[in-house]
């Protein structure tokens, strides 16, 4: 049986000191820009964009994500931390990079092979998200050109 994910406000009050009347304010705001909480909860100066990607990365931490990049978009000093051969030939860009997973994107066809030599060639935490083939095949020519 799955698990529900967690809400992004809980997991970001583990690591920043979110009052109540925060998340409530921040919850007000999202209700009248329909943007996202750790958006909202950034432009309100309330938490920085490493702390929303920590907070991301724990509540997918058991599933695989699936990511538009366009909308997502990459870190390009995430990039520095994959070999451009490598992403290459495994058709895969690192989008983010948080003090505890550097979050990797493939394809649905490039998975299997990116989960399986990826992790062994760069010994850390990886945390892989899928997103469209033509994304990542962009992304990969953008940021390693």
């Amino acid at each position: 049986m799955m698990m529900p994910r967690q809400k992004i406000g809980e997991l970001l009050r583990r690591n920043v000191p979110l009052t109540a009347h925060d998340i409530d304010e921040i919850l007000h705001e999202q209700v009248h820009t329909r943007k996202r909480f750790g958006d909202v909860a950034m432009s309100l100066g309330m938490v920085r964009p490493q702390d929303v990607w920590r907070a991301w990365c724990e509540q997918i931490k058991d599933s695989i994500e699936h990511v538009d990049l366009d909308q997502l978009g990459i870190d390009g000093q995430a990039t520095q931390h994959l070999p451009a051969d490598l992403a290459r030939e495994l058709g895969a860009i690192p989008v983010r990079l948080t003090d505890t997973h550097l979050v990797i994107a493939t394809s649905d066809e490039s998975f299997e092979q990116a989960t399986a030599r990826i992790p062994e060639q760069l010994q850390r935490r990886i945390k892989f998200v899928i997103a469209p083939a033509g994304q990542v095949s962009a992304a990969i020519e953008k940021y390693y050109r």
